[in-house]
Order: structure tokens, then C-alpha cells, then sequence
């Protein structure tokens, strides 16, 4: 009798066109059945060999989702710990993560508003799981020459380019492009891959990234930007001579478009610059470069760099 009830009611449902719950409620059920299946994993349990690729590509599918537990602590929390942790993908699984993360780097960066949100957080959790596959490469090498630099010209497009530059948002939790985008170009600047042709162009992106935010660094924009630009002077190849040849550009572009964006710009240049020097004063091993490093910021701060007008 109960599941005659049942059918009689689904079909009154579809012959009346209504829906037996909104959208947001199916999303919801979804997110519900979705972190029941992920829990066993995130309580400590291991993939089998056979599931791995298929499970490597449900999570990375989770990175563009808008709910933060399926996203942040569900997917990117797997994803870090089987890839460092664990080192269990194979070489093939991490060229396939590879592919599909620095891919998403671009996923509709013309997105309806709609979509806005989750092309942005694609993009965003894209670049921020591919610090992992940098992090392993560092430590099990599989990467290519060529594909490192494909991966380079990858990562600093998407400073030039990416549209979003949100920090915190509520619902959403964070989406932080900026954050997420200096952390890989960090990693990059640790690898022994990188080649000093590189050493501009991750600086160059720096400085578009900073040209194109229209919103003041409110959620540590500036230090995560700055350890990674410290981290590439740091290098044994990197020139003095480079970093000053780049803050004098960037204290010198002027910045277009409205007043409020003008402001924006000359604030969140001014709090990377003062970073830089505190993370270079603070450096556990003040080395030469580092002295000289911290000479070319100060003058920079100075306005000693500064070009007249």
C-alpha cells in the first residue's frame, strides 16, 4: 500500500509539473550523499591502485565546486595527502592531473554570472593543486623540461589574466586567484628546473596581477605575493640586478582607469614592496645577495628608483 502511495504521488508530481524539491535542494542532497562517499577516505582510508584515477578525477572535479567543505576539505585535503603524503599516484596519473589542472587555469575566464563562481574557483583550486605536483616533482622527479616550461608559461598567463580577484566571500568560503596564484608561482621559484629566462617572467606577471586588481589587499594578498617573489631571489641564479631592474618599472608604471582603481593599485604595490623587505630582513641566512636584495627595496621604498616625471 505504501509504495502504491508513493507511485500514485510521483506521478501527480509530474502530471501537476511541479518538482518534488527546488534546485538548491537537489544541490543539497547532492552535497549530502557526496561527503557520505568521501568520509571513509577523509577518516584515513586508502584507494586501491584500480580506483585511484578515476577517484583522482572526481576530486578534481570537486575543485570547482561552491561548497567549501566539499572543495577545501574534501577534495584539495585528499589530494595533498595521497600526492605528498601517500605518493600514490603513479607518474601517468600526475602528467594526467598535470593536463587537466593547468587546463583549468583558463576554464571560461569569459563565464556568464552564473557560472562566475565556479569557473572562478576552478580556476583558482587549479592553481593552487598544482603546487602539489610542483612540490612532487621537487621530491620524485617526473616532470619533463619541456612540460616545466609549459607549465611556467601557464601559471604566470594566469596572473596576467585571470578576472577574479576575490578574497573571503560567505556560502562560498575562500576563492583567494591572488593567494592561490603567487603559491604555485612560490613553488616554481623553489624548483630546480626553473632557468633564469624564467626569473622576468614570473616578475612581469607580478606586476600585470597588480595592474589589473581593482579591489585594495584586504586577506594577505601582499605576503603570499611577496614570499614568492623572495623566494625567487633567493636563488643562487637570480641577479641582483634583476630585482632592481623590476622595482623600477613597477614603482614607475602608472596605473589607468578610475580613481578608486588608481588608489587600489599605488596600496596593494606598496604593501608587496614593504613584504618583500621584511621577509628579506627576516631571512634565516643573510647572505650577501640577500644584503643587496634588501638594498635595491629599500631604495625602492625610498623613492630612490622613481624616474622623474
Amino acid at each position: 500500500m505504501a509504495r502504491l502511495t508513493g507511485a500514485i504521488l510521483s506521478m501527480l508530481v509530474v502530471i501537476g509539473g511541479l518538482t518534488p524539491c527546488d534546485a538548491s535542494g537537489q544541490d543539497a542532497a547532492k552535497d549530502v550523499a557526496l561527503t557520505a562517499k568521501w568520509q571513509p577516505y577523509i577518516l584515513g582510508k586508502l584507494p586501491t591502485p584500480e580506483k585511484l584515477p578515476q577517484l583522482l578525477s572526481e576530486l578534481s572535479d570537486l575543485l570547482g565546486s561552491r561548497n567549501p567543505k566539499l572543495r577545501d576539505d574534501t577534495a584539495y585535503l585528499l589530494l595533498s595527502r595521497w600526492i605528498l603524503r601517500h605518493n600514490l599516484p603513479r607518474k601517468n596519473d600526475c602528467l594526467r592531473l598535470l593536463n587537466t589542472w593547468t587546463s583549468n587555469l583558463s576554464y571560461r575566464l569569459d563565464a556568464s554570472p552564473k557560472q562566475r563562481d565556479e569557473a572562478a574557483l576552478r580556476r583558482s583550486f587549479s592553481a593552487l593543486s598544482l603546487v602539489l605536483l610542483v612540490e612532487r616533482d621537487r621530491q620524485h622527479a617526473f616532470l619533463r623540461r619541456d612540460t616545466f616550461h609549459e607549465l611556467v608559461t601557464k601559471a604566470t598567463d594566469y596572473m596576467r589574466l585571470e578576472p577574479d580577484e576575490r578574497g573571503y566571500v560567505p556560502v562560498l568560503g575562500w576563492v583567494h586567484p591572488t593567494a592561490h596564484g603567487a603559491d604555485l608561482l612560490r613553488h616554481i621559484a623553489k624548483s630546480k628546473r626553473l632557468e633564469g629566462r624564467h626569473h622576468t617572467t614570473i616578475l612581469d606577471s607580478i606586476t600585470h596581477r597588480l595592474q589589473r586588481l581593482k579591489l585594495a589587499f584586504t586577506a594577505g594578498e601582499d605576503n603570499r605575493l611577496a614570499h614568492a617573489i623572495v623566494e625567487l631571489t633567493q636563488r643562487q641564479d637570480f641577479e641582483t640586478a634583476t630585482l632592481k631592474l623590476w622595482l623600477t618599472s613597477l614603482v614607475n608604471v602608472r596605473a589607468t582607469g578610475p580613481q578608486e582603481h588608481k588608489i587600489a593599485f599605488g596600496h596593494n604595490r606598496r604593501l608587496v614592496v614593504q613584504a618583500v623587505m621584511v621577509r628579506l630582513a627576516l631571512a634565516a641566512q643573510q647572505t650577501n645577495k640577500t644584503t643587496a636584495n634588501l638594498g635595491v627595496v629599500r631604495e625602492a621604498l625610498q623613492g630612490k628608483l622613481r624616474k622623474p616625471r
